[in-house]
């Protein structure tokens, strides 16, 4: 389900979405950031079926809600911003709005959105984070 779409808006915002994360990814940690794919659409899919009541799934969006969560902590990294800590709260907001309206802000896929596999998406994410952050601030000396 994460490689079908739709209709072409909805491949084209999230081929759109994975070309600026994809670029901001690969500039900073290519590895990790390819790496995530594969564990990260298990992750999603597992979620998705645990979750019960879910009557269909398509679409990146999911994944790409990891990727994201991926880059603004990568860059936060880097560079410290309060331009960054906006975003993710805009970002943030957008979730709880669509999971509070049941349905997508942005598209309609020609079915109803699926917030779950957004949130989940954003779940994981912050879970490679902790991931990192644990093992990084244990590499250091």
């Amino acid at each position: 389900g994460h490689l079908v779409h739709t209709q072409a808006l909805h491949l084209l915002f999230n081929v759109g979405g994975l070309l600026l994360l994809g670029t901001l990814g690969e500039r900073r940690h290519l590895p990790k950031f390819f790496l995530l794919f594969l564990p990260t659409a298990l992750g999603l899919s597992t979620i998705l079926l645990l979750a019960g009541d879910v009557p269909r799934y398509c679409g990146l969006s999911g994944i790409l809600n990891t990727w994201l969560v991926w880059v603004l902590y990568s860059l936060w990294r880097e560079h410290p911003s309060p331009l960054l800590a906006i975003i993710a709260g805009v970002y943030f907001a957008k979730l709880i709005s669509e999971a509070l309206a049941g349905d997508s802000l942005f598209i309609a896929n020609g079915w109803p959105s699926l917030p779950l596999a957004h949130i989940s998406g954003m779940l994981i994410g912050l879970a490679w984070v902790a991931w990192d952050y644990r093992t990084q601030k244990l590499a250091l000396p």
